[in-house]
């Protein structure tokens, strides 16, 4: 596999390219950039497998990279560090992602789990759902069903959650609307909890 590094820091890329060309197999090659200009040059001629984005950059985020591209043919691990919000947001849509300073057995995990679904197809429908979590103002909860992103709701909408099955809740909102969502109700505590909500009776209720 080839990889791509987007990071804004040196010695943050440099760890990195140390840590794939030591203990990561199935990496070949490797480029880097410090920005989304750099990446978009480098991209077109290298057709990376797998790119490793810091989701803060100097200049923006590592979202505006997935903006400005018109076609999407590689997977993506997010870094970051000091971000457990981002963390959780981005596992809940299930999007890898490691935390600085990155382990390498978790590196090598990742590397080796994204090996083996390499041409099953990309979706970007995860990755526009991480925005609505992590950049949307009101912060908006990405609605998943059947492994599909159908819907989003305003977070301060929500009145509480419950488990509507083995893995599907039900999502009740302040205006008497009920939406069916696919996980466990565990996923979701761990995304609400930073706006208020809590856990109570195996059901999270909101405390806006």
């Amino acid at each position: 596999m080839k990889a791509l590094i987007l990071d804004d820091e040196k010695k943050s890329r440099e760890v990195l390219l140390t840590l794939l060309h030591t203990f990561c197999n199935e990496i070949a090659e490797t480029e880097s950039c410090s920005d989304v200009k750099g990446a978009l040059e480098i991209l077109p001629s290298f057709k990376p497998d797998l790119l490793f984005m810091d989701i803060t950059l100097r200049e923006g985020d590592s979202f505006e990279l997935l903006e400005k591209l018109q076609t999407y043919d590689f997977e993506i691990v997010f870094i970051t560090a000091y971000d457990e919000i981002a963390v959780k947001s981005l596992q809940f849509c299930s999007i890898p992602c490691l935390m600085k300073p990155i382990e390498i057995e978790e590196l090598c995990d990742t590397v080796r789990m994204i090996s083996t679904r390499l041409g099953s197809g990309f979706s970007m429908e995860k990755y526009q759902a991480a925005r609505l979590l992590l950049k949307t103002q009101p912060p908006q909860l990405p609605i998943f069903k059947q492994n599909k992103f159908i819907d989003s709701v305003e977070i301060n909408a929500i009145e509480n959650i419950k488990m509507n099955g083995d893995d599907q809740v039900l999502i009740s909102l302040k205006d008497g609307k009920k939406l069916e969502a696919k996980g466990h109700i565990s996923d979701y505590e761990s995304i609400l909890e930073p706006h208020g909500f809590m856990l109570h009776s195996n059901a999270i209720l909101s405390h806006g």
